[in-house]
């Protein structure tokens, strides 16, 4: 019984592994993809945070001890806190200082 639970625990790991990976390219492709920085912004950070949560999920699946467990779940709390929030700080100051555009011109 627990070779079958030890299974289903590294198959759960494999899966969060292999989406943060799709997460991770998704967010590169829409980084490049949009030509605006606003949603650039967005798709990166979207695409950013389940990634990282993605790896999060996977750790939690495959941790060995209890204690390990419960920081892997404290780190993930907080990074799904303040990588959001970081993100919209950054994107208020873009639009209160009018940075809509790209100012290198890089969008052709």
């Amino acid at each position: 019984m627990t070779q079958i639970i030890e299974t289903a625990r590294i198959g759960l790991a494999l899966f969060c592994f292999a989406a943060s990976l799709v997460f991770g390219v998704t967010g590169i492709v829409g980084l490049n993809r949009y030509k605006s920085p606003l949603p650039r912004l967005q798709a990166s950070s979207l695409c950013g945070t389940t990634a990282v949560f993605s790896i999060i999920l996977g750790c939690l699946a495959i941790a060995p001890t209890w204690a390990f467990f419960f920081r892997l779940l404290a780190i993930g709390g907080f990074f799904l806190v303040s990588n959001p929030l970081g993100t919209h700080f950054i994107a208020t100051y873009a639009r209160k200082k009018k940075l809509t555009e790209n100012p290198r011109g890089l969008d052709d």
